[in-house]
């Protein structure tokens, strides 16, 4: 559903967030809090839903996968320039945080890699999640060798928002508009898909196939 304000038109939207090292934002319900967990396939609880692109002032609000509000901090989401966002909460002080050793989250007085996430709208995400899940994906060179589905390199790297298929690396930021157009694909249609490499100026020519649905 399409709506205008003051920024311009802007849609309804279910927003995910990623971590720069390829986790998403989820709710555990036994913590009570926000976590980071691996991309396993299916669409999780701990989204966003409201007008995107963000407005001004936008107050986070987290929603499980029943369509549930979940009890989470007051917080502001703050957006960056470069596309990421932050998550602020007044009474703290703070930002949230992930730490990468017990995918659990927290809270820090300043922003650097680890306070910033990257929105994925319901397209994008379903677009990850079929280049990263063999089950509901399939990736090949435009000759038809099979190519490894999407992993994220390792924190130990230290190279934030970068996956690989096998040595083909890519800059996951840039690559946004790929995945959105990757999970529009219906079950059983390809398409060629050009990915803009880790390296600047480098890209990738690979045909995508999805191969099943994504589910809750």
């Amino acid at each position: 559903m399409l709506m205008s304000g003051r920024g311009g038109a802007y849609s309804f939207e279910r927003v995910w967030f990623l971590d720069c090292y390829g986790h998403l934002i989820s709710y555990n319900n036994y913590w009570s809090e926000l976590v980071r967990i691996p991309l396993q396939g299916i669409l999780v609880s701990g989204y966003y839903m409201g007008a995107y692109p963000f407005p001004k002032d936008c107050q986070v609000k987290v929603w499980d996968i029943f369509g549930n509000m979940l009890d989470v901090p007051h917080m502001s989401l703050l957006a960056w320039r470069d596309g990421l966002v932050s998550f602020y909460c007044a009474e703290r002080q703070a930002y949230v945080t992930i730490d990468p050793g017990t995918n659990r989250t927290g809270w820090a007085a300043h922003v650097a890699d680890w306070e910033k996430f990257l929105p994925l709208t319901q397209d994008a995400f379903e677009g990850l999640l079929i280049l990263s899940d063999p089950v509901i994906g399939r990736i090949k060179t435009e000759s038809g060798d099979e190519v490894d589905y999407l992993q994220f390199v390792h924190s130990q790297e230290r190279k934030v928002f970068t996956a690989g298929f096998g040595r083909k690396r890519i800059n996951i930021r840039s690559n946004i508009e790929n995945f959105s157009k990757i999970g529009r694909l219906k079950i059983g249609e390809s398409s060629l898909i050009t990915f803009f490499g880790f390296m600047s100026g480098r890209t990738y020519n690979l045909v995508v196939t999805r191969l099943g649905p994504v589910n809750f």
